[in-house]
Parts: C-alpha cells; structure tokens; sequence
C-alpha cells in the first residue's frame, strides 16, 4: 500500500494522457448493487484494470493489461517498482483508473497524504467517515501501515438503521475477497457499511472516508447535511427514493430538510401540505397523498427526476421549478436567460443555494 513520497501535479502529463487514452473500454462484468449515479467512466475504468490484475494482493498483470494505463504511468514515473507486475501500488491503481476514464488526478502522493491533499482542494468534497456514503467512482482513503491504502469505489448498498450496507472497491496491493485465497483475477473487496456510516475494515487499518469530484449531478450527492443520520425518522427513506430515482441522494435529502425539516405534518402558510411541502393540487395531480410520508417522498423523487430530465440536468433549474413553478422558471428564463435565478423570488433564490451549496 506504499507509493512514492514525491508530489506531482498532473497537468505535465495531462496532454500526454489524453493523447495516450484511446483505449475502448470493454465490458467488465459490475459487482452487484452498483447505484445509477456517481462517475461511472471512473467505475468502469476500474473495473476494467481489476479484470485484468491477479495474486493474493491484485499486484500482477500480464501483457493483456491496458497498454494505455502502462503508458500513461510510463509518463509519471519511467519504469518505476510502484507500477511493475508484481509490486503494484494501490495508488498508480487509482491513478491509473482516473486517467483511464480521461480524467487524470490533479495531484497525488503517498496513499494517506490523499486525505490531506484534497481537503481544501478546489473542485472535490473530502466526506470523513460517518459524515456520507460514497459513490460510484469516489476514491476511498484508508489509514494504516507506513502509507494508507486508497482504492475506487465500484458499488455501494446503503444501510438502513437496522442494518449494515457495504461498499466495494477495485483496487491493487490489498486483500480481496472475491476469491478468498484464489489467484484469479478481478479480486475486488466489499466491506460492511454500518448505520452510523462507519465502515468494517481489515485489522489495523481504518477508513478516514472519501474523496469525491464535483461533476455533473454528483456534486455533493453523497453528503448527509449537517445534523442528520440515516437513522432519523424518514431521512433514510428520502436518500432510499432518491436512489431508486436516479437523482442525487444528498441534495434530495438536503431538499426535504429544507422543505419541512423531515416534519411528516408539517403544513405552510401558502397552503403546501406534509413532508415534501406538496400543493394539494400538485399532489393530486400526482396521485399522491402528501401527509404519507412514503408516498410524499416516492412522488417528490419521481417529480424532481422528471424536473432534472426536463431541464436536461441542471439541478439548480430542477430545484427552482419544484419550489417557484415551472412557469416562473420559464419566465425567467425568456427574460434573463443567463442570471435567471436572479429573477425568481429571494426565498426561491436562497433555497437553491441552500440545497447546493
């Protein structure tokens, strides 16, 4: 689980990579449970070098391997011993997954030195244990030994507040337990996921948590907003729906928080009614019955996945839409097409940020 001690940035060789990545990535069969968000170029990436690694400890490959990923780390670091078959690092693992998916990490060092590189870093979200669930692509950073250890999260099962979830990872220079004791390839590990979002690890080591890049929907998407677990009354079944709906888990949540602070019988001075602040209206309309907690949060998920599409993925226009209206958001967009937002109500314009921030 040991790299090299020196810090690169990755804009020396981000021509190169791109130039190197022409590899097509070929179906790789996907553990189990893998979650419709997240970054599945990354995911898919990985799965494709796992395929391709082998040994107790996921270190060897043959000439089979992609040659795009030995290219690219031949640029980091020429025939280094962290990228040979049979020394294999868990962080050119990682390296080499996000270049592979055409986007090369920023900066990297010893595995453990992750923790602290990204932590204030300008497009990712650092989530400490407990605080989140990863996604799909996330990279998860271990403490322990000389070095850490760091690996990409290919699926994740959420806990419940009875029950334990799991995460899986792909990664190299660890313990699997695919094949436990096998040499074959594609050993990936899945670990416990608690209630409390702590995680079960190998003896010795312990999950700092992870890394996530903002992009696309993803940004924030697996954060829990302060003061909230998934064993509060409700919160676990919002981040449920929002899953099975295909938008960001995190934002929903944040969004029902923001709505009625998870308040099944909550009801506004404007008339909207229950845990998703539905209009009577609109939830007619929807078929849903808004003082039903379950029902309120199916029907707000399915509403807010059908803003998200109807809005082509802009979330802020999603989130505007379901708090002012579609008709305002359109008025607004005729208007000022480019400061939109700014043209809607203060209190629309504060719950946006709210959720996204």
């Amino acid at each position: 689980m040991r790299l090299f001690g020196m810090l690169l940035a990755a804009g020396m060789v981000t021509l190169l990579a791109l130039a190197l990545l022409v590899t097509v990535l070929t179906a790789q069969p996907t553990p189990p449970s893998s979650e419709g968000i997240g970054d599945p170029a990354v995911v898919q990436a990985a799965l494709t070098m796992q395929a391709h690694l082998s040994g107790p400890r996921a270190t060897l490959y043959g000439r089979d391997f992609p040659q795009a990923v030995i290219a690219y780390w031949n640029a980091l670091c020429h025939g280094c011993t962290e990228m040979q078959s049979g020394s294999l690092q868990c962080v050119m693992f990682v390296l080499g997954a996000y270049a592979l998916a055409g986007q090369p990490l920023p900066i990297w060092g010893n595995a453990i030195d992750f923790w602290t590189l990204y932590q204030r870093r300008p497009g990712w979200t650092e989530v400490p244990a407990g605080r989140g669930i990863p996604l799909p692509g996330d990279v998860l950073v271990w403490q322990g030994g000389a070095f850490g250890h760091v690996a990409v999260v290919t699926s994740i099962v959420p806990p419940t507040s009875t029950q334990d979830g799991s995460v899986t990872v792909a990664q190299a220079n660890a313990p699997g337990n695919r094949f436990p004791g096998s040499a074959l390839p594609g050993n990936w590990y899945t670990m416990p996921l608690r209630p409390d979002l702590s995680f079960v690890t190998w003896a010795g080591y312990r999950v700092l948590g992870f890394l996530h890049q903002k992009i696309s929907l993803s940004d924030g998407a697996g954060e829990l907003p302060p003061g909230l677990s998934l064993t509060m009354p409700y919160v676990q079944l919002a981040w449920d729906e929002a899953v099975a709906a295909g938008i960001p888990p995190g934002y929903f949540v944040r969004q029902i928080n923001q709505e009625s602070g998870f308040a099944p019988g909550a009801v506004s001075p404007a008339g909207a009614e229950g845990i998703a602040q539905f209009m009577p209206a609109t939830a007619a309309r929807l078929g849903v019955n808004p003082l039903d907690p379950a029902s309120a949060l199916h029907g707000a998920a399915q509403l807010m996945a059908s803003l998200v599409q109807q809005y082509h993925q802009d979330y802020a226009r999603a989130l505007a839409a379901y708090n002012a209206g579609s008709g305002a958001v359109a008025r607004c967009m005729q208007v000022q097409p480019t400061t939109w937002l700014g043209c809607l109500p203060a209190e629309t314009q504060q719950y946006v940020e709210n959720i996204l921030q």
